[in-house]
């Protein structure tokens, strides 16, 4: 077993050769469970009949049927579920809060794999409610510090899914202290694993080994052949974001061996996946369909929707590089059909209120505390108040002052009663206006989800254009600027758009203007950069005058299209490297050859409803091997700052560019987004900033 360990944890550090052959030995050692499956129905059948006994506990039945949600959890999500809420329902029956507290995750659990996040998420809610409950009764001992562990893990979880990195390592964290504690060596492996999958989606790769190591390592040690394979499927991703394509296939393939003795269809269907993944990299599309297909069997059988979404997209997109445009138009249907049904309108609205009730929480426990210590000192008060009255009516001799001070009491009370009365009508109001405000934030918010589902994700970009950088620093919480990418006819389109306004008014331009583009592209076939701009401002101007009001909104864009030349043999190499085609709408083009800056203008005209309009110019440009191309919105150059909080203007933007040349383009992206927080210094963004560089 430790040399098994010592394999995964240094083979990356010898030559290729030492490497390959490392890991290839590792495989074979990693010695098969034979008779697992075989106990595990062996098990699965004397639980059944013990159920049947007559004289069998209400308790014994909450314990049996929480062990056939554990075997079916990897296997079959329809009986897994049936069986988590046979659970809860004879615990609901005799109040068994033990029961009821693991039901409960476990439902939640099943709901979660399925991709219904809403779901999930009430059932995670109701166990956290529960544990509470427990610990109020009997304090923290190890069933509920292991219960809490679950719950701070599972809204880890969502927040995983939703994006939100920062505070899901956070609830991990918090989890992994609790499984320290408790030595619970299989929870610590999860959440190790887990913590690994947030740094793997903040690109973090090398931090994410070392937790998907650690993961590995424990779970080797402990023999945990059901959690074993979603590690290596983890390892296996990273490998291969590294184009270490054999380290990868050797993980998945190792984790199909393990899903396949445990029964394990969770694990199988993801290890296919990825599998399909790696052999798309490798542009070996017919073999990347054939597991893919594996997976797909797998998750519509047991209603994996999460990973059904995105295997859908992979064969579309497969079928449409072998040129097969009906079939990959079928499954594309299919991927659009799955993915609006996670994100639903009822799972966004019900992850808002978990977020909400866990950040409020702990405010809520102090404003609690500060009440009851209010409380305590209004007794004192109110003792000290009546002591004095006592005293002074003991003092008979001072009587007119008695009589001046029970008058000063009723006119105080009275007062008090006025100021009392404005302070509740000053709290509704502002209980109004601060309802008003949020749901106004929460509308932007939304908002924003829906913007950047319209923006191209990173992973799909650098599929394209491997070397490359994106800034995109919207000034509100929504922009009007945003940017664009279609591969139409071995061409990759992109632009950089800039639309009229920012915040609200600009993301609801920028949503017409992608539209349009998008329009131009698939549903005309238009590859030709100033004919698209002249079809999307037809498009554009369309959608405005259905308006009764005269709308002269629009955008300025630098549009682009880059087709890269094929050899037709190793003797034969074209003098340039690719052809690049570039229409503007008042944003220019910027090439950076040899240290020297080319600019190729734009036309002098928005898309939109303008006065004597032209049809938009195509230019084109043969890129020669390091060419650097740059498109932009006004943003960047517009920016006040700087000693006397002048404009940058683009002359030095320009300078800048060709003094970072040098540089990758990820480090060029990291210079111009600090050269712009420390150019703009105190002062606010004053518009939206989107910046592609492209190197060829």
């Amino acid at each position: 077993m430790k040399f098994k360990l010592l394999l995964l944890s240094i083979f990356h550090t010898f030559t290729d050769c030492m490497r390959n052959l490392a890991l290839f030995i590792s495989f074979f050692l990693i010695v098969p469970l034979c008779y697992y499956s075989q106990n595990q129905e062996t098990q699965y059948l004397n639980i059944h009949t013990k159920l049947s006994y007559p004289n069998l506990s209400e308790k014994d039945k909450v314990s049996f049927y929480i062990e056939l949600y554990i075997y079916y959890n990897s296997k079959n999500s329809d009986s897994s579920l049936y069986y988590a809420k046979k659970g809860y329902e004879v615990s609901e029956k005799i109040n068994y809060i033990d029961g009821k507290i693991i039901s409960m995750t476990n439902i939640g659990s099943v709901y979660f794999f399925n991709g219904d996040f809403a779901n999930a998420l009430k059932h995670f809610i109701t166990s956290n409610d529960l544990t509470e409950i427990y610990i109020e009764k009997n304090g923290l001992d190890n069933f509920s510090m292991k219960q809490r562990s679950k719950n701070l893990n599972n809204i880890a979880l969502i927040y995983l899914n939703q994006g939100i990195y920062d505070k899901a390592e956070d609830y991990l964290l918090q989890s992994l202290e609790l499984d320290l504690k408790l030595k619970d060596q299989i929870a610590i492996a999860n959440c190790y694993n887990n913590l690994g999958a947030i740094k793997e989606n903040q690109n973090k790769y090398d931090e994410a080994l070392v937790y998907y190591s650690k993961s590995l390592h424990i779970k080797l040690t402990e023999n945990d052949s059901i959690e074993i394979p979603s590690t290596l499927i983890n390892i296996g991703v990273i490998k291969m974001n590294n184009d270490a394509f054999f380290e990868a296939d050797t993980c998945f393939q190792q984790a199909i061996n393990y899903s396949k003795k445990t029964n394990n269809l969770k694990d199988l269907s993801l290890a296919y996946l990825n599998l399909g993944d790696l052999y798309y990299l490798q542009n070996k599309f017919t073999r990347s369909i054939a597991f893919y297909t594996k997976a797909v069997s797998i998750c519509e059988n047991q209603n994996y929707i999460d990973f059904l979404s995105y295997t859908y997209q992979s064969i579309a997109m497969s079928y449409e590089k072998l040129n097969k445009y009906e079939d990959a138009h079928n499954y594309y249907k299919l991927y659009i059909k799955t993915k609006e049904k996670i994100h639903s309108e009822q799972n966004s609205r019900i992850i808002n209120e978990i977020q909400t009730k866990f950040e409020t929480e702990k405010k809520e426990k102090e404003i609690s505390l500060l009440r009851k210590e209010k409380e305590l000192q209004d007794i004192a008060l109110e003792t000290s108040r009546k002591l004095l009255f006592f005293s002074i009516i003991g003092l008979i001799f001072i009587s007119v002052f008695i009589v001046y001070l029970i008058y000063s009491v009723k006119q105080k009370k009275k007062v008090n009663t006025e100021i009392k009365l404005k302070n509740e009508k000053l709290e509704v109001a502002y209980k109004i206006v601060e309802e008003k405000q949020q749901e106004i934030i929460d509308s932007i918010n939304y908002a924003k989800r829906i913007q950047k589902a319209i923006l191209p994700p990173k992973k799909y970009i650098d599929k394209f254009l491997p070397e490359n950088f994106i800034l995109y620093k919207p000034k509100d919480i929504v922009a009007g600027d945003f940017y664009w990418l279609e591969y139409k006819n071995n061409k990759v389109l992109f632009a950089a758009a800039d639309c009229t306004g920012h915040g609200v008014p600009g993301a609801m331009v920028s949503v017409i203007c992608n539209n349009g583009l998008n329009r131009s592209v698939r549903e005309q076939n238009i590859t030709d950069p100033g004919k698209i701009l002249d079809k999307t401002t037809e498009i554009v101007i369309q959608e405005f005058e259905k308006s009764d009001d005269e709308v002269k909104d629009g955008m300025d864009i630098s549009l682009c299209s880059l087709k890269f030349n094929i050899p037709s043999s190793k003797l034969n190499k074209p003098k340039t490297i690719a052809t690049l085609q570039y229409a503007g709408a008042n944003n220019p083009l910027w090439i950076i050859r040899n240290h020297e800056l080319i600019e190729i203008k734009p036309n002098k005209q928005p898309i939109g409803k303008i006065d004597n309009p032209h049809p938009f110019t195509t230019h084109t440009i043969e890129l020669q091997k390091g060419d650097t191309i740059y498109v932009f919105t006004d943003g960047f150059a517009d920016q006040f700052g700087g000693e006397k909080g002048k404009k940058m203007m683009y002359k030095p933007f320009k300078g800048l560019l060709l003094s970072i040349q040098e540089k990758t383009m990820s480090e060029q992206k990291v210079i111009l987004e600090e050269h712009f927080e420390n150019w703009k210094g105190k002062l606010d963004q004053v518009d939206d900033v989107c910046i592609i560089g492209i190197r060829i």
